[in-house]
């Protein structure tokens, strides 16, 4: 199929992989993060795999929890030679 002019120019790919998890699977994960406070990308990572015997990379966990519009910040060590009243010090400058 040969197609000329503004048609020839459309995509004709169906739009990627379909993802391993169905629509019901993840409005399921959903509810289960919404439910669960302070779940880390981690704790999702192992869920999806142990419910639903699925498996992601980490990276592709990051992407799932950004399309069910969470967002999940980078937790940082505290330095462990600071005081232990460190905030407090922070307050009085």
């Amino acid at each position: 199929m040969n197609l000329i002019g503004l048609e020839g120019l459309k995509p004709s790919f169906g739009g990627g992989r379909p993802s391993k998890l169905t629509y019901d699977q993840l409005i399921e994960l959903d509810k289960i993060i919404e439910k669960t406070p302070n779940i880390s990308m981690k704790d999702v990572h192992k869920l999806v795999n142990e419910k639903f015997n699925v498996d992601y990379s980490l990276k592709q966990i990051g992407k799932i929890i950004k399309k069910l519009e969470y967002n999940y910040s980078k937790a940082y060590p505290k330095f462990s030679k600071s005081p232990k009243d460190a905030e407090e010090q922070l307050k009085k400058t």
